[in-house]
């Protein structure tokens, strides 16, 4: 009898690129982690300008 692996493997980098980030997130892939922040505030944007 063989042993059959029926799983896919999936890489970080698929996941991350099929990720669905909602509005107010932003996602990076660092160091092969996939880390979520929140993206800056408007109010932020309008003092940088």
């Amino acid at each position: 009898m063989t042993a059959v692996e029926d799983r896919t493997t999936t890489s970080i980098t698929e996941i991350f690129e099929t990720l669905d980030v909602p509005g107010d997130l932003k996602a990076e892939l660092l160091r092969g982690e996939i880390v979520m922040m929140a993206g800056p505030h408007w109010v932020h944007n309008m003092i940088v300008l």
